[in-house]
């Protein structure tokens, strides 16, 4: 029973650890996200925890979200209003045989939470995306990765991993 309590506590601890050092990249994430804005591209980015989220959408008012606080058709229209064509409204993964090229709308950031959508969804329509947080395994990290990646695109994603120097993150991205 006292080894169960002590598992627990290092938890909470660690889980403390993780949210101090996404706080304290908070800044350079928002620098980043905005420099990708600013070239006319889409970002995705993953994070773990609500309050990240928050922090996020206050700096990025007109970023679209996905996490466990939406319902199914908040996160569809999310999607759809993120991948959509400015020219004829037709997602990104459907647009083939229109006869214009796709053309990206203003909607440049999606902020997800990883276990509402890291799995199941298609953010296409960006080629960057970016993790301020970690989950536990490296696979959750591959699938969110996966909904931006689309072997039909036949293009290049580039993924950022935001990392605290000295701190949970260089174990966890280790592991």
């Amino acid at each position: 029973e006292i080894a169960k309590k002590l598992k627990g506590e290092i938890m909470v601890k660690m889980q403390e650890l993780k949210r101090i050092s996404a706080l304290g990249k908070l800044n350079e994430v928002k620098d980043y996200i905005q420099d990708v804005i600013d070239n006319g591209e889409k970002i995705v980015i993953f994070c773990v925890l609500h309050q990240i989220v928050d922090e996020l959408k206050k700096a990025f008012p007109q970023a679209l979200s996905i996490t466990g606080r939406e319902n199914d058709d908040e996160k569809e229209m999310a999607k759809t209003k993120f991948q959509a064509c400015v020219k004829c409204g037709t997602k990104i993964e459907h647009h083939q045989g229109k006869n214009h090229d796709y053309v990206h709308n203003q909607y440049n950031l999606m902020i997800c939470n990883i276990q509402a959508a890291g799995v199941g969804h298609n953010f296409s329509a960006a080629h960057e995306t970016g993790f301020v947080e970690y989950p536990w395994t490296a696979a959750d990290c591959f699938q969110c990765e996966d909904r931006v990646f689309d072997a039909k695109k036949n293009n290049h994603i580039t993924c950022t991993y935001f990392l605290g120097h000295n701190t949970i993150d260089e174990q966890n991205f280790e592991l």
